[in-house]
């Protein structure tokens, strides 16, 4: 095992130590991580494509024989697919465990307030920011219990139906909600999670990140929030995101540690488990607000 220590030129003088990635990307964004002594050659560390260019490897790269691969242009999805693939009927397997798990007004209303998509029966996932451009479409494939199918992966709208690979330029899903903002905004990392927690618990206006490790991206776009940003990480995501969210004056909730800590949730479980665990749809109040103020220890107050 190589145990080398490594020791990188300081963040912000990699783009100017480095034009390209040995894999030819760009680095414009800084993803190239130089090893120090080695200012201007292909030495270092590229995050963007993950691989390792050392110099006592074979894997260093003649920087005259690096081909540099022009940007994508960014994802922009014209509004027809929205109407075109919108789920109106409740047609995907997920809409249809809505209906299933929650009742049909409250799927209905779901499915709306997040122009829930369907492609080949199942949910397609529209980001969409504040000014209404789709930036993009995630078709994630779901079960029928309501559970997403770990076998699949997510594929993108834009490649899988417009054969498109352009680069996705991300906003937060739900952000197109954030419109004329009258509550407090938290944020989940699932899409369905958001989605199902909006009706739930409608003292917020729910969005998601789409994955973990998407928070550190996306947190400065709340940054001139006018309200209250609450963020609601999955069990043990909690260190992770209140140290993002500590540097934007964020509220981090602990809610999925305690819950997964008293068995309520499953080990790496989110909020949109424990209500579908611990909560009969009969006790569903249009409100939320007599459920909320019998659960303190919720700390969703």
């Amino acid at each position: 095992m190589n145990t080398t220590r490594r020791i990188f030129v300081p963040a912000r003088q990699r783009t100017r130590v480095a034009a390209d990635c040995p894999c030819g990307k760009s680095n414009k964004d800084g993803k190239f991580a130089t090893q120090k002594g080695y200012e201007g050659q292909a030495v270092g560390h590229c995050h963007s494509c993950g691989e390792d260019y050392w110099p006592d490897s074979n894997t260093l790269v003649d920087p005259a024989k690096i081909v540099h691969q022009s940007p994508k242009p960014k994802c922009n999805i014209e509004q027809k697919h929205l109407h075109d693939y919108f789920d109106e009927n409740l047609d995907s397997v997920y809409a249809k465990n809505l209906i299933e798990t929650w009742g049909a007004d409250y799927a209905e209303a779901i499915v709306s307030d997040y122009h829930l998509g369907v492609y080949k029966n199942q949910p397609i996932f529209w980001y969409i920011d504040t000014a209404g451009v789709m930036r993009h479409g995630k078709i994630q494939w779901y079960n029928s219990d309501g559970k997403r199918n770990k076998d699949l992966h997510a594929t993108t709208f834009q490649k899988k139906v417009l054969e498109n690979d352009c680069e996705i330029d991300w906003c937060f899903f739900g952000e197109h909600n954030l419109v004329n903002l009258d509550r407090r905004v938290a944020v989940a990392e699932g899409e369905v999670t958001a989605m199902e927690m909006s009706k739930l618990v409608p003292d917020y206006v729910w969005l998601a990140t789409g994955g973990r490790g998407f928070l550190k991206k996306l947190a400065p776009r709340l940054k001139n929030c006018p309200t209250v940003v609450e963020l609601f990480p999955d069990h043990e995501a909690y260190d992770e995101w209140k140290a993002i969210g500590d540097e934007f004056d964020y509220i981090t909730h602990d809610a999925c540690e305690i819950w997964a800590e008293q068995g309520l949730i499953p080990k790496g479980g989110d909020a949109r488990d424990f209500y579908r665990i611990n909560t009969k749809r009969e006790k569903i109040d249009p409100e939320w607000n007599d459920f909320v103020d019998e659960n303190p220890e919720l700390g969703l107050t």
